[in-house]
């Protein structure tokens, strides 16, 4: 009997984690479970009592874990892992937003090498599934044994007297955040811009200020930090914007999405030339991108989501991904 993955959704031959992936989730440090030993009402209830001490927000529950001798037990900070179970607040298909952003990470780091930190789906010990990621901002050699990370949205010092100041501004200005923070810039917003890519590519319209963020570099400075939040949120809020953000300063639309009612490979472009990236690499990121639907497929056919939702996941892609192809 074969089984798959539940961190890189390889076949294996029991149930679990491949030796690679367990590797890489335990960061060497032997075994780790794939079910853990309490409800999300149980991990609601200590989040609860945890929260005047948890320092990471979010609208979604979360929970922070640490892992001691094969064992992952909840605790109020210094975690080396976060869980999200499935959200509290209704929503379509709430119960597949693990198995979602689960998904969207693999597809971001295996298909498309965008950095992303250990992850997998895991059961709760009701079978409910929860996504459960390694924290990047870990460091034994600080004070507090952790990174300094901050937002682009704090980056760049946004009014936090706005409630929806995550959602204003656009795409082209990120790129000073990135400048002002990150001594290698051009490399960071090569990166920043194929994930704003990617994002639009998989149905992300919720990749607002706060999903984007640089991380303390030990080597000194920051960079830009491991991928994050990666979700396909039109499969849960389907009439949303595709985009989160405007993609040019001031709501500026292009003659290309005023002909075709959308953006497209073209516009995407434009923003990468506006960021002073090398063409010739943007153009041919962009064609990897459409040009990698049965890896995509692939991946998307091993996941935990069920048949229906993983044709809805590819009818977003191909759909987006045609919108990409329109580069001239």
């Amino acid at each position: 009997m074969s089984w798959i993955c539940r961190s890189s959704l390889d076949p294996i031959q029991e149930e679990g984690y491949s030796p690679k992936a367990r590797r890489a989730l335990s960061a060497g440090k032997g075994a780790i479970p794939f079910r853990l030993p309490f409800t999300r009402a149980q991990l609601n209830l200590a989040r609860a009592s945890e929260m005047p001490r948890m320092s990471i927000s979010g609208v979604q529950d979360k929970v922070q874990l640490r892992l001691v001798r094969g064992k992952l037990s909840i605790v109020g900070a210094g975690g080396d892992f976060l869980l999200k179970p499935v959200p509290s607040s209704p929503l379509h298909w709430a119960e597949f937003v693990p198995a979602n952003e689960h998904l969207c990470m693999q597809i971001a780091g295996r298909v498309f090498r965008i950095e992303t930190p250990p992850n997998a789906l895991v059961l709760l010990a009701d079978d409910e599934p929860a996504y459960l990621v390694r924290r990047y901002d870990r460091n034994s050699d600080q004070a507090d044994g952790r990174l300094h990370q901050e937002d682009l949205g704090q980056v760049m010092g946004r009014s936090l007297e706005d409630k929806n100041w995550k959602y204003h501004g656009s795409y082209e200005e990120m790129a000073a955040g990135i400048r002002i923070s990150c001594p290698a810039h051009g490399v960071a917003l090569e990166r920043l811009w194929q994930r704003i890519v990617f994002c639009f590519a998989i149905g992300n319209g919720d990749a607002h200020w706060k999903n984007f963020s640089v991380l303390e570099d030990p080597m000194g400075g920051y960079r830009l930090a491991p991928a994050y939040d990666l979700v396909s949120t039109s499969l849960h809020f389907p009439h949303e914007s595709p985009l989160a953000l405007d993609l040019f300063r001031d709501g500026e639309l292009t003659a290309s999405f005023e002909a075709l009612g959308h953006w497209c490979g073209k516009d995407f472009l434009e923003l990468a030339r506006r960021w002073n990236l090398i063409d010739s690499r943007s153009l041919g990121w962009l064609r990897k991108l459409c040009s990698s639907g049965s890896d995509v497929e692939g991946l998307v056919r091993r996941s935990f989501l069920p048949g229906q939702i993983q044709d809805r996941f590819l009818e977003v892609w191909t759909d987006r991904v045609r919108a990409l192809a329109q580069q001239s």
